[in-house]
């Protein structure tokens, strides 16, 4: 059992959830749209579209969830 009242999850969850929507409806755009630029042939190709894919939606999922002190706290923790 975590330490922490059933109440202070709410107030999070509400607010970041019209983020988590527009993040998966933009990645869904993106992704239609690069799908439609380039179909993987091989086993190869589908591997490198898998980890370009994945770099680019954490990136954009990030950009937008995101928030500036989060995004501080986030490049703090990358640099050591």
């Amino acid at each position: 059992s975590l330490s922490v009242e059933r109440r202070s999850y709410g107030p999070h969850t509400l607010r970041s959830r019209p983020r988590n929507v527009v993040s998966c409806a933009v990645l869904t755009l993106l992704f239609t749209g690069l799908s439609r630029l380039y179909m993987p042939r091989s086993w190869l190709t589908l591997f490198v579209c898998i980890a370009l894919y994945a770099a680019v939606g954490a990136a954009v999922h990030f950009a937008i969830v995101l928030n500036r002190d989060e995004w501080r706290m986030l490049l703090g923790k990358l640099r050591r």
